[in-house]
């Protein structure tokens, strides 16, 4: 048995699956979900078969378990469903056009408060979490996943060559 559970230990899946070192941060949790969920959209788009969470997770350099828990979440917000009862690859659930960006990042990004208290620095805290909340929501727009994968699919354009100095 202790070989077998070293063997597990050191084998690369497996620490990709407990995310050795990571843990279940909510900021990162949200940036893993953004980016799965735009390349989960661009397979859609192109016709080809979807990313598993293990080619995401290393993809975007996260364990998979990470990419998982924002699936998840998007899963119960209708937004991808899962493709398999694994739950390990997800196709998008409606039409791009369909799915606000906004609901896409704040799926997993925390909007709850978790300070009760009626002091005053816990009024602060909450009104200042509150106002970066409203930020957040105004700088994400009214943006499809739709036109941020026509954004993502244009090439972009090779930096010009600087023009040179006559003295």
């Amino acid at each position: 048995l202790g070989a077998q559970i070293d063997f597990l230990v050191r084998s690369r899946g497996i620490r990709d699956v407990i995310g050795e070192g990571s843990e279940s941060d909510p900021v990162l949790v949200t940036e893993a979900n953004l980016a799965a969920v735009l390349a989960i959209g661009q397979a859609f788009t192109r016709g080809s078969d979807p990313p598993t969470i293990w080619t995401l997770a290393r993809m975007l350099g996260v364990p998979a378990h990470v990419v998982q828990e924002g699936l998840l979440a998007l899963e119960d917000r209708r937004i991808v469903r899962a493709l398999n009862r694994r739950k390990d690859t997800f196709l998008l659930a409606r039409d791009p056009e369909m799915v606000p960006l906004r609901d896409i990042f704040f799926a997993t990004y925390p909007a709850s408060h978790s300070v009760a208290g009626a002091s005053a620095e816990a009024l602060f805290a909450r009104a200042t979490l509150g106002r970066v909340h409203e930020s957040l929501s105004g700088a994400i727009g009214d943006q499809s996943l739709a036109a941020v994968l026509k954004g993502i699919d244009r090439p972009t354009p090779a930096p010009s060559a600087p023009t040179p100095r006559v003295p």
